[in-house]
């Protein structure tokens, strides 16, 4: 190998001139370094054709073995002048040398020692939705489930997508929606309405959707990179950290592990992410998720009628101040379709206002958001709550829990107006 690969933040290339004129492309990709060490796709092209490919340890003799006989097969299916101008023993040192390439210079590549002249001021610290989404920076907001979160998320989204300055500065760019966890018919439902209650008079709200529900984070950052590439100030929302199936949430290298493989988009994003069942004060899983991230958002919300309000607070922000506690709300219509976002008032929400702990019936409603449907037994184990004290505060709000079946088989539910956020 005469020639040095071409690298990339997301890969390199080898192109292998032949006497014959025409090219032999070695090709790596999801590069990533591993308990056991470098790990890359890596595939052989010719003519246009992909000879063949595999994931695997470029350090392993037989892996890198296995991909150079079965590729040198495809090449020699072009006739007897590969045989002579590129025998099978140089095409297989090559890719060792493509390999050793990967694992011993690739990061090396990358990266690059620096230093700054301190008689220059630096650029301060900027935002995409000004004090939540930091620019070419990572932002957690976090929520239990069936706060609001979600949908939230999207109309940052579509406000960031269309310049729409009405409550936040923002600065437009385009946006790309990950969804991991709805079905597609969901997320366009929310945003036909979402679109509508933010001001977009357009047939389209200019956001982007790719939804790889049951698909790990490892694919889903594959199919990203060339949007990436092709908007390199774009912002990635990804909905939910839970579901990007890197491994348990509570391992400190996963969480690690996550912060890097978004950090590689080299690109502003925003994760949305759960909290513990009984506690709702900080993301679910490592605390290195909230190291990692520059600006971690908790979100805490109350339902009035058909009001949803919303409480955002920063618990960790990087090189900037931290947004203090700010009140809004999503007003839906009688069928539960939202039709308004606005600011609102302490006098409208003081419980959210004060941030006052959450008492019994919000403990059992929150994990209720969860659950769906379940036993008094049950909802006093996951909140803490005594069996008692859960029989009590179902039956002193009938307008808010509702009842199914009796005795050992009696379970509870929320009624049908908490179903209107999701998220």
């Amino acid at each position: 190998m005469n020639q040095k690969p071409v690298s990339t933040p997301e890969g390199c290339t080898l192109d292998k001139k032949l006497d014959t004129g025409e090219t032999v492309t070695f090709m790596a990709k999801d590069i990533r370094r591993e308990r056991t060490g470098v790990h890359a796709m890596v595939g052989i092209h010719f003519r246009d054709k992909l000879l063949d490919h595999d994931t695997f340890n470029v350090g392993r003799s037989r892996d890198r073995g296995s991909l150079a006989r079965s590729a040198w097969d495809g090449l020699a299916l072009a006739g007897e002048v590969t045989q002579t101008v590129y025998p099978k023993e140089v095409f297989r040192h090559d890719l060792d040398m493509f390999c050793f390439y990967i694992a011993e210079e690739w990061e090396q590549d990358m990266m690059s020692i620096e230093t700054y002249d301190l008689e220059e001021t630096p650029p301060p610290v900027s935002f995409c939705l000004e004090p939540y989404i930091v620019e070419h920076g990572g932002t957690i907001l976090f929520a239990p489930g069936g706060s609001g979160k979600s949908m939230l998320a999207l109309a940052w989204a579509i406000i960031i997508a269309n310049d729409l300055a009405d409550i936040w500065s923002v600065v437009p760019r385009e946006v790309v929606y990950v969804n991991l966890e709805r079905p597609p018919h969901s997320l366009q439902r929310r945003e036909h309405y979402l679109a509508r209650a933010v001001g977009v008079a357009a047939s389209r709200s200019n956001v982007s959707f790719l939804h790889m529900r049951g698909h790990s984070l490892n694919p889903v950052l594959n199919k990203l990179r060339p949007f990436v590439k092709e908007h390199p100030n774009c912002l990635v929302v990804l909905d939910s950290i839970s579901r990007t199936g890197v491994g348990s949430l509570i391992d400190d290298q996963v969480a690690n592990k996550f912060i890097d493989m978004m950090g590689s988009l080299n690109t502003t994003w925003l994760g949305i992410g759960h909290t513990p069942r009984a506690d709702s004060s900080h993301v679910f899983g490592s605390s290195m998720y909230d190291n990692g991230a520059d600006l971690v958002l908790k979100l805490s919300s109350e339902e009035q009628d058909s009001t949803l309000g919303l409480a955002i607070e920063a618990i960790k922000a990087n090189d900037v101040a931290k947004a203090k506690r700010a009140l809004y709300a999503f007003d839906f219509n009688g069928h539960g379709q939202v039709e308004s976002l606005r600011p609102a008032t302490e006098q409208e929400f003081p419980e959210l206002a004060f941030d006052r702990k959450a008492g019994r019936r919000e403990r059992i409603m929150d994990y209720l958001r969860l659950a769906v449907r379940t036993s008094v037994k049950d909802i006093a184990e996951n909140t803490g709550i005594d069996p008692g004290d859960v029989s009590k505060a179902i039956s002193t709000h009938p307008d808010d829990f509702v009842k199914i079946g009796s005795g050992k088989g009696l379970e509870v539910g929320l009624r049908a107006r908490e179903n209107i956020v999701g998220g």
